[in-house]
Parts: structure tokens; sequence; C-alpha cells
């Protein structure tokens, strides 16, 4: 196909070339003699400036750029002799052309280097801006010597952003990574060394005297437990993590999912001295939730509450349905977190505040997660003397579609 069209385009070539020559009143059979020999010589140096840029192919863009000109001042340059040989222009001609050829051989010469340079400049900012991916740095905002590539470092930049953000995003799961292990290792080491403490004393026959054998039995029973709370927690917050959370929707009675929820909350506050005070606006409406997930979701903000709020405080719980939502506030009298540990209070495992034996977090994740599954956002910020958490449900009679 290439080399019909070539000759196609030789063709016309040569007839433009005829039909001009007429037009100035030279003969049609001498203008196509004219023609013939001038681009017969030519085509023949094209033929082989075209190996001669196959075998640069390789090299460097400066070696091609000047072979391409060469080419073209040494195709007028042959066509101008072809002609004088055949006695077609006069030596005056042909001299004047010679030197046509030469200064414009010069010029493109000149022009040529430019160009190569420009190139050359171009190529070396694209080539940092390259090096400088997902580095953080991000290529200089300079405008290139070429302003079509500049597309291209425009493209470099906003992938280093991206791999940025990658790299950033792939440092913060590595670190919440390690937390979440020390965390574990923590609250596995103490209910195991002391089911290993009470196990061992059973074992030695060290349990004497009315009710020792029962103490030692219920603190194994109770450290196992929970250790299966924690297992369970870990387990809800890797489904959760994952995108694989299952959710049993039906349409429920809030009033009635609420009061088991502080019902459930009642005997550990009483046993800590801490009260809870419950403000529940108005009736609340049939909503289609999973009924499990919001009451663990509630029990979870219930819960952190209660472990931070000191004997003799008060745990506060407004519940308001208005606008198409459930609005669920929990507040606490903690003494207020700092700025930069509340912004990571809901994202996993951290260790509580200093002085207290707790730790916070994991609870306050699954119950972040599992509400971010009924389209809800959990929200926490410093008031009066402790910390809100607060959350909005959307009120829906039926599965939405």
């Amino acid at each position: 196909m290439r080399p019909l069209r070539a000759a196609t385009l030789g063709t016309l070539l040569l007839a433009v070339m005829a039909a001009g020559s007429v037009a100035l009143g030279t003969p049609l059979r001498e203008a196509l003699w004219s023609v013939g020999i001038a681009g017969g010589a030519a085509v023949l140096v094209g033929v082989a400036g075209s190996g001669l840029l196959r075998l640069l192919m390789g090299a460097s863009f400066r070696a091609q750029v000047s072979a391409a000109v060469l080419v073209v001042v040494c195709v007028v340059a042959v066509g101008a002799l072809a002609a004088a040989n055949a006695r077609l222009i006069s030596p005056q001609d042909a001299r004047a052309v010679a030197m046509i050829v030469v200064a414009a051989g010069l010029a493109g010469a000149v022009t040529t280097l430019m160009l190569v340079e420009k190139v050359r400049q171009a190529s070396r900012q694209l080539g940092q801006a390259a090096r400088t991916l997902g580095s953080g740095d991000g290529p200089a905002p300079t405008a290139l010597a070429i302003p079509e590539l500049d597309e291209v470092k425009a493209e470099l930049a906003s992938a280093s952003a991206r791999l940025e953000q990658a790299r950033e995003r792939e440092q913060a799961q590595e670190r919440a990574r390690r937390e979440l292990v020390s965390w574990v290792s923590h609250d596995l080491r103490a209910p195991l060394a002391r089911i290993l403490a009470a196990s061992e004393a059973l074992e030695d026959g060290l349990a004497h005297g009315p009710g020792v054998v029962e103490r030692f039995a219920r603190t194994i029973r109770l450290e196992t437990e929970r250790l299966g709370t924690l297992v369970d927690d870990l387990f809800q917050l890797s489904l959760i993590e994952a995108g694989a959370l299952r959710l049993s929707m039906e349409s429920v009675e809030l009033d009635d999912l609420v009061s088991e929820v502080l019902a459930g909350i009642g005997p550990a506050a009483a046993a800590k001295g801490v009260r809870i005070h419950s403000d529940v606006r108005g009736p609340l409406p049939q909503v289609w939730i999973a009924p499990d997930a919001i009451a663990r979701a509630l029990g979870n903000l219930l819960d952190n509450a209660l472990r931070e709020t000191p004997a003799g405080g008060t745990v506060h719980v407004e519940i308001t349905a208005d606008r198409g939502a459930v609005s669920v506030a929990v507040r606490d009298e903690c003494g207020g977190i700092p700025d930069d540990r509340r912004s990571l209070l809901l994202t996993g495992p951290r260790p509580a505040a200093a002085g207290s034996t707790s730790r916070a977090g994991l609870g306050l994740a699954i119950a972040r997660g599992l509400l971010a599954a009924h389209d809800a956002t959990l929200t926490v910020r410093n008031e009066a003397s402790g910390c809100r958490f607060e959350t909005s449900i959307p009120i829906r009679e039926e599965r939405p579609r």
C-alpha cells in the first residue's frame, strides 16, 4: 500500500510541476522532459535518504533530524544538477540554484540545531519529572520548551500526585496494622495471663477454702468471654473494612430498639456509679434498618461513654426524629479529647488518654462502619466537660431501590 501511495503522490507532483511550466510558456514536451529528469534524480536521492533514515532509526534525535534535512537539500541539489547536465537550464542558472541550495542547507542546519536543542531541553525536563514520580516533589510547574509536550508533563504530574496519595494510604494502612497488632497483643495478653494463673492454681491444688474454686472458675469464664468478645469485634471490623458486611434489613419500631439498648447498659452503669440520662423527643418512627447492627452501634457508643465517664458522672443520650432522619447523640464526661487525637478516634484501636488503663477505638470503628452501611455518618466533637458522638440515621419505611 505504501509504494502505491508514494507512486501516486509522485505522479501528482510531476503533473503539478509540468502544468506550472506550461503555464509559464514552456512547451509541454520540454516541460515534461525537464520535470522527468529532475524528478527522477530527486526520487533516487529520496529513496537513498529513506534507507539512511531507516539505518539511523536507533540513533539520537539530533542525528535523525539532521539526516532528514540533508536528504531534503540533496533532493533539490541533485535535481538541479541533473537538469543542468541535461542542458535544460543554463550554467548561470545552475550556479544560482547551487548558491540557493547551499544557503538553504545552512539555514536548515542552523534551524535543525536550534530545534534539536529545544527538544533536548524538553526531554531533560520530562526525564526529571519522571524521576520525581511518587516522591512528593512532583514535576516543576514551568512550561516546556515545546508546548506540545506540556500535556505529557501534566499527565506525569497527575500520575505523581496519584502515586503520592497511594503511598500515603499505604503508609497509613501499615501504621494502622502495626497499631492493631500492638493493641490486640496487649488485650490478649492480660486475659490469657489471668486464665493461665487461675488454671495453674487449680491444677496445683492451691485453691483451698470455701468459694475459692468457684472464684477461679468464674475468672476463667469471664476472661474467656472477654476474649470471645474481642475476637468477635475483630472479625466484625475485618468484614467492615473488606466491604463484606451483610445486613439483614427489616422494618423496626425504633422506640423498642432504643429502649432495649438503654436497658442493656443499665446494670453496667449502676455498677460503676454512672447515671444514664436519656432524652427521647417525641415518638420515634418505624424504620427500615438492620436491628442487630444498629443496636450494636448504639451499644458501642454507650459502652465507650460509660468507660470514659468517671464514677458519679452522667452519660447523656439525646434521640430526635426530624427531617427524614433520626438523630442520636451520646455525650460523656471524659474531659474532652485533643483535636489531633479526636480526628483519629474513629479510625480504629488507639491508646486511651494518658493515665487511663482502657484502650479505645475498636468499638467506635465498628459503630462507624455499621452506621455507614445505613448511609449514616458518625461525628465527634468536644462539648461541655466531655465528647459528643452524633449520628443521623435516614428514615426509610421500606428497602431503598
